[in-house]
């Protein structure tokens, strides 16, 4: 069970495989990501990423009136190029779970790119001041950011 979802899509004018090279360039993410944020992004893992590939973001989280610095590390959970990419999260405080997903299908000379994330607060609610204070904070802007990111994938991949 989730206590925030959030899914977003585009049409992009370039192959499945031009936009996965994109998505699957985690260093770019710092450009790509629609909420800005993200500081710097490192892989961790040798090597190209797949199953198991590790990830490290510094971010900058703006939580109401307040930013929070904090380094992230995830795992790709879900691999299969050039249509599905997907990531947890995993933060340095008790969020249960965060977990992203890109996902693409072709469309005849386009490609369609569907954007997820799903937020399990668990203990972390209190936190965020319950899960509908963080749904119409955090998850508003997240929303938000993730079809900019979209919008950025696009532009990238449409070059």
């Amino acid at each position: 069970m989730s206590d925030f979802r959030s899914t977003h899509e585009i049409s992009i004018n370039a192959s499945p495989e031009t936009v996965f090279g994109i998505i699957n360039d985690f260093t770019r993410h710092k450009e790509l990501v629609g909420l800005g944020g993200l500081v710097n992004v490192r892989t961790l893992t040798e090597g190209s990423i797949g199953l198991g590939s590790l990830i490290e973001a510094d971010e900058s989280v703006q939580m109401g009136e307040n930013a929070i610095e904090l380094s992230t590390t995830s795992v790709v959970v879900g691999h299969n190029s050039p249509h599905h990419l997907s990531w947890i999260v995993l933060p340095p405080f008790p969020l249960r779970r965060v977990q992203w997903w890109f996902k693409s299908t072709q469309q005849g000379d386009s490609t369609t790119l569907v954007h997820e994330v799903e937020v399990d607060l668990g203990e972390a609610a209190e936190q965020f001041g319950g899960v509908a204070t963080f749904t119409t904070g955090r998850g508003t802007a997240l929303a938000s950011g993730m079809q900019q990111t979209l919008e950025n994938v696009k532009l990238a991949a449409e070059k």
